[in-house]
Order: structure tokens, then sequence, then C-alpha cells
């Protein structure tokens, strides 16, 4: 019997066992132990609450595997949860994949046997230089890896633009500072001598 509500209890995450309560199945989500560096699997933690009106699906199933009438099903599984009730008043109970039962001050505990899940998982962080991998762009998939290198050549552009109008800024006041140094006029023709002179014979 104690397999067949191992059975039942992992496929629905939940089981109702007269005189000891219904014992229901808690998720637990998976969890990153950062420390460890170690991925704990998605698993489930036994609770138990009071109870023991036994569900139809339940019924159901267990007459089903037994292939016994409902009467004879319940009382099978009355006479279990009696027998399991009167040896928690004395002792402990180890149920398999489920935990250790055992009465503290008149309530009845379940220490869990861990998760019901497969060991943690090494989840080491792993840094590659240069990674490729497709990202969708709006309508477009485009390579993570070009959209950095573009990225980087039109700030290079930029910084040769900029470098660019610097040095035309620097050379326009060169020029004006080498007319300022030699005492340039707007008025000066540029010719050593006097415009009418040169135009005499």
């Amino acid at each position: 019997m104690l397999e067949l509500l191992t059975q039942y209890l992992t496929a629905a995450r939940r089981v109702t066992i007269p005189a000891i309560g219904t014992l229901q199945l808690e998720y637990l989500p998976a969890a990153r132990n950062v420390v460890d560096q170690e991925l704990l699997a998605p698993g489930y933690l036994v609770n138990i609450e009071q109870g023991d009106e036994v569900s139809e699906a339940q019924s159901a199933w267990l007459c089903s595997v037994l292939q016994e009438e409902r009467g004879a099903c319940l009382e099978q599984l009355r006479t279990f949860g009696t027998a399991l009730a009167h040896h928690l008043q004395h002792d402990v109970f180890l149920w398999p994949g489920v935990g250790l039962m055992h009465r503290h001050e008149g309530i009845l505990e379940i220490l869990p046997e861990g998760r019901l899940s497969p060991g943690p998982i090494r989840a080491e962080r792993v840094l590659r230089e240069d990674a490729r991998h497709t990202v969708l762009s709006g309508d477009q998939e485009r390579v993570a890896a070009t959209e950095t290198t573009a990225a980087a050549e039109q700030t290079r552009q930029s910084d040769r633009m900029w470098l660019a109008w610097l040095l035309a800024v620097l050379a326009a006041l060169l020029i004006l500072y080498f007319f300022y140094a030699e005492n340039f006029s707007v008025h000066a023709s540029g010719m050593k001598t006097p415009a009418s002179n040169a135009l005499l014979p």
C-alpha cells in the first residue's frame, strides 16, 4: 500500500491517508547557490494537513490498481492509516522518497529527506571573448558580434571627424596669427611696389 500511495502522491501531488491526514507536495522553484556556484533543480517538499476525506480521484485510482471494489479499497486504506498512526505514537517512520514521519508534541511532522529532485548542478559562469550569437533587432536577425563591431566602427569615424575639425580650426588660427605677426592689412595688394608704379612703363 505504501508504494501505491507514493506513486499517487508523485502523480497527483496530494494523497489522503485516513487517521494520518493529507500529504501535499509543495513546489520548490530552481535556485542558484552563488557561493558554491551550483544550480539547485526544481523540487518538492511534503507538507501534512488535517483531513481524512479521501477524494474520488484517489479512491478510483486505488480501486483500479488493486482491482477491487470501492469499499474494499477504502477499508485497506483505513487499515493502513490506522496501523501507521499507531506506529507513529511510539516510533518514527521513514517513508522512502518522502521523509521521516514523527510526532512532536502530538503534532505529526515530516522531516524531508531533501528535495525530491536531482542533485545540484555545477553552474560556473563562463566568459567568452568575441562570442557570436543571433540577436533579433526589430524584424531582422543580426549577429551580436557584428553589431558590436559596427558600433565600434561608427565610434572610430566620429573620432576621426572631430580630429579633422580640430586640425582645421588649428590651421585657421595659425594662418590668422601669421597674418597678424606680419602686420597684414586688408587693403594691401600683396605687391612690394605700389600699384600705380607697377602699371607705368
